[in-house]
């Protein structure tokens, strides 16, 4: 796991605003109270001044950053304009697409494609950053920034060797596993798998924000709050009533802990021939025996697969 046992844990007042780990890759920042949590949603000034990381579909770390104004001025970008590197074309092409008046330019750094807009729609792209998932890590722009080239021959070996070993964990084929640069990236990518168009999907249960904000911003979505058998009722009455591309649920809910019965929840959508996506990241592949029941099984393995919180990625498994 790569821990270091002489690390000391943050909770202090005087820690708020440090990352955890403390080390420039870490996904975590430390706030130490409720009332900082809550100024931090608030946006107030004195949570954000202290911030040069967090958790980075959220926040811009700060070595992206530095990527960010090494394209501005590669590229002579007026003041007004901002941008997002991105880490494909394709990735690139939806941003825009959500962004709205916003250019492409290739790059041709391992693969990194920017998007470059007026600063008026920079939250309208921190939105898709962020609801998306599809970053570049922190790692992959200090590659970058420093001259290095990534995804080489190691780089795929080391992806191969992360599928086989989630594949022993399920017991599933290594053509089934996909892997992404974050959880929500990969519960995107298998919205965007569902159908071609604009979908109409349902959410069962109260879900971790951004999985509806995907439904919502780029589709339709019925939300169905699940919390007793009922609530699978009023499922099998909304799908008779119109065609759905897709049903939404975790196992167990975030933060909720609620699970669905997903025995009967199977039984329903194979009758109207709908797909099932669960989000399992609370639990994990690791913990949750549930293949039987799934068509698509995403997980965020950025909460746990080094043991420490400084790697980022997200795993599709068909």
């Amino acid at each position: 796991m790569n821990f270091d046992s002489s690390e000391k844990p943050l909770w202090r007042s005087t820690d708020l605003g440090k990352p955890i780990p403390e080390r420039k890759h870490a996904v975590s920042v430390c706030m130490p109270t409720w009332q900082d949590v809550v100024d931090y949603e608030e946006g107030a000034e004195r949570i954000v001044k202290l911030f040069k990381n967090g958790y980075p579909r959220f926040v811009y770390d700060s070595i992206y950053r530095d990527l960010c104004a090494h394209y501005h001025t590669r590229l002579f970008l007026a003041d007004d304009i901002e941008v997002l590197a991105l880490p494909s074309e394709n990735v690139a092409r939806q941003a825009i697409e959500f962004i709205g008046d916003a250019k492409i330019h290739s790059i041709n750094d391992d693969g990194i494609w920017v998007v470059s807009f007026d600063t008026s729609l920079s939250g309208k792209a921190k939105e898709f950053w962020m609801h998306t998932g599809q970053v570049v890590s922190s790692r992959h722009a200090e590659t970058i920034l420093q001259g290095g080239k990534i995804l080489g021959g190691e780089g795929a070996h080391a992806k191969k060797k992360i599928k086989e070993y989630i594949v022993d964990v399920i017991d599933a084929e290594v053509d089934d596993v996909y892997l992404y640069p974050s959880g929500m990236a990969a519960i995107y990518n298998a919205y965007l798998a569902l159908s071609s168009g604009k979908k109409r999907t349902v959410q069962l249960g109260f879900p971790y924000v951004d999985t509806l904000k995907i439904q919502q911003k780029f589709g339709e979505v019925e939300f169905i709050n699940y919390q007793s058998a009922a609530d699978l009722d009023r499922l099998e009455q909304v799908l008779s009533e119109q065609k759905y591309d897709g049903v939404f649920t975790e196992v167990p809910t975030n933060p909720l802990l609620n699970t669905v019965d997903l025995k009967k929840l199977k039984s329903i959508l194979s009758h109207h021939n709908v797909p099932l996506i669960i989000d399992d990241t609370v639990g994990s592949f690791a913990n949750m025996h549930i293949a039987d029941y799934v068509d698509i099984r995403v997980t965020s393995l950025t909460k746990f697969f080094s043991g420490v919180g400084y790697v980022m990625a997200g795993s599709l498994i068909l």
